[in-house]
């Protein structure tokens, strides 16, 4: 745990660092842009980011398994969260909230399942919030906070009919990756 460093620009040397049977986080470390450290990073309980000036999670590209919660919040130049693509675990809870140029989340279209919690609000440029894990968490009628984000993201209504207009068997697995074909 890293909180409220307003000087830490850059981690490094964590490289061996593969299974983290804890949580990380980065916490108000308010000028942190660079977090090459965490390259061989496969596994972790919980991973929260806020305050940060990250701008993507690319350090983060051989992540997979997070097995408790994803927050991230208050990171004020980060712009999508490429470097997460790998992460195909399920999560209880995901927060996305207050990251006020994040226009890209599909870095997160691979995460198996959401099983409790999932809040996306006050990303102002975010409008695309209907990934594969999302639409099925809400198909489900999981428990969800979606406002105050750009329109296309903006509830979980706004969410679920985008969803539906592109998976043409209501089962929450969009077309591009469903088995499903139309039989008629």
């Amino acid at each position: 745990v890293l909180w409220d460093n307003l000087q830490l620009e850059t981690i490094s040397g964590f490289n061996n660092l593969v299974d983290l049977k804890g949580n990380l986080s980065f916490s108000y470390c308010l000028e942190l842009k660079n977090i090459s450290g965490f390259n061989n990073l496969q596994s972790v309980n919980k991973l929260s980011i806020q305050g940060t000036s990250l701008a993507d999670f690319l350090d983060f590209k051989n992540l997979e398994t997070i097995n408790n919660q994803i927050y991230i919040s208050y990171n004020s130049k980060l712009i999508n969260l490429n470097g997460l693509e790998n992460i195909t675990s399920s999560v209880i809870n995901l927060t996305i909230s207050l990251n006020p140029v994040l226009n890209n989340i599909d870095a997160l279209s691979n995460i198996q399942a959401i099983e409790e919690y999932l809040t996306i609000q006050y990303n102002d440029l975010l409008s695309s919030c209907s990934i594969n894990p999302f639409c099925a968490h809400l198909a489900k009628d999981g428990y969800s906070n979606i406002n105050s984000n750009n329109s296309g993201c903006n509830s979980a209504i706004e969410v679920v009919n985008i969803c539906l207009a592109v998976d043409e068997d209501s089962d929450g697995v969009m077309n591009d990756v469903d088995n499903w074909t139309d039989t008629l």
